[in-house]
């Protein structure tokens, strides 16, 4: 992936202790390893025929909804890199479970098919969509433990509610990008460890 982030959490004195990190390390070592997963991943970066050099992994992350957590509101992780017009896919998001996310109560994440269009002027876009009466259907996607889905960072979503009483639903985000571009506003240089 040329991560140093993987690096740096194997190289953890304490790693080996940890049953989490040796499940996180599993998950992503077998994905490292995935020709499947690497094609697919170059084809959503429109770049079928590249070694995959021009794609880096910027963010790895466990997203955890607590039980009794809200439900967010509609939001893209990062906008586009011209406003004046659609460009391909510069940076997306891979989820994957870490426990099975098959009913409602553990609140999936729910997406706005096609709305990687409509990021780049949002309002207007959006109004123009429900006017002419192209805007998709939201959809969540039943999904088992080390299931994987890809999403353009553009994509509006947002997790559910989480209504169950004793589960989290903890999911892996790997980020990946070209490596041209760094996402300065979800992932500054400076670490809160740094204050």
């Amino acid at each position: 992936f040329g991560c140093d982030l993987l690096e740096e959490i194997y190289k953890a004195d304490d790693c080996e202790s940890h049953g989490i990190f040796l499940q996180l390390r599993n998950i992503v070592e077998g994905i490292k390893q995935n020709t499947l997963f690497h094609t697919i991943l170059r084809s959503l970066f429109s770049n079928k025929n590249s070694d995959g050099s021009d794609i880096y992994l910027c963010n790895l992350s466990i997203v955890i909804s607590s039980p009794g957590a809200t439900e967010q509101g509609w939001h893209a992780d990062g906008g586009h890199v011209d406003i004046s017009k659609h460009l391909p896919c510069h940076c997306l998001n891979v989820f994957v479970p870490l426990i099975d996310i098959t009913n409602e109560e553990l609140g999936p994440t729910e997406f706005r098919p096609g709305t990687h269009f409509h990021t780049r002027n949002l309002a207007p876009m959006m109004l123009a969509a429900k006017a002419r009466k192209t805007l998709r259907p939201t959809v969540t996607f039943s999904l088992k433990a080390g299931n994987i889905l890809f999403f353009d960072y553009r994509v509006l979503h947002r997790g559910k509610a989480n209504t169950t009483s004793d589960n989290n639903r903890p999911i892996l985000v790997m980020t990946f990008a070209r490596t041209w571009f760094k996402d300065r506003l979800n992932f500054p240089k400076q670490s809160i460890f740094d204050q």
